[in-house]
């Protein structure tokens, strides 16, 4: 019998969630274990802002800027010059911000990640919270698609068309079904399958194809049978 299955997208991105979480989480954990470490012998002193400098990646929407913060501190009238991990709003050349160096060798330096742990924390909980909801929407949506499958609840589309989709996969621009269905009161529904390889497609001129939905109760949770009658 025909299934609905999670689409394989939609997987690769609550993986994708799931994975940026597990990486905040073991950055989180390193960072804590080196610190505890760290400032059991650390001293603790006011280092000044050297230098603030301003990086730009990527293009368009995805263009991020990154800041690099340098800072320098004495050390018995010893100066010592060095990068934070981090950046805050209302940082500037001239500030101060505490510092912690290793006694037996100043020149190794740490700044408390307190700051950026939290960060990190509630963007990895986030992540985690939109991978659930993600995952849970899908088999949501399969299992009432699968019902609907299994109880035979489907309308006959002959107002059909295969058209041009937004996809293109090793050169090849996909195609996707276009299927208007007009319901008891007169109303007009379109419905569009998943994008597939032109050259594989099980669709032929003259084919009906079904379309497993309900209509009146939720209408925009459906599936275009990939088997035409």
């Amino acid at each position: 019998m025909e299934k609905r299955l999670p689409r394989i997208h939609i997987i690769i991105v609550a993986l994708i969630c799931l994975l940026f979480t597990a990486v905040s989480g073991f950055v989180v954990y390193s960072q804590t274990v080196r610190w505890n470490q760290f400032k059991q012998t650390a001293i603790e002193t006011t280092a000044e802002i050297t230098d603030i400098s301003t990086h730009r990646s990527g293009t368009g929407k995805h263009k991020k800027t990154h800041r690099t913060v340098k800072v320098r501190y004495t050390v018995d009238g010893k100066e010592y010059n060095t990068k934070l991990g981090y950046y805050t709003a209302g940082m500037h050349k001239g500030s101060t911000v505490k510092l912690y160096y290793d006694p037996a060798d100043p020149s190794k330096s740490m700044s408390d990640p307190k700051m950026v742990n939290i960060v990190l924390t509630v963007l990895a909980v986030l992540f985690l919270i939109i991978s659930i909801a993600i995952v849970t929407t899908e088999l949501k949506q399969c299992t009432n698609i699968n019902r609907l499958i299994s109880n035979d609840q489907y309308y006959l589309c002959n107002d059909w068309i295969e058209e041009t989709a937004p996809v293109t996969v090793n050169k090849v621009r996909y195609h996707q079904i276009k299927c208007n269905i007009t319901d008891d009161r007169g109303n007009v529904h379109t419905f569009v399958s998943p994008a597939f390889n032109p050259n594989k497609s099980p669709y032929k001129p003259g084919d009906s194809i079904k379309v497993y939905v309900d209509l009146f109760e939720a209408p925009d949770n459906y599936y275009i049978s990939k088997y035409p009658v």
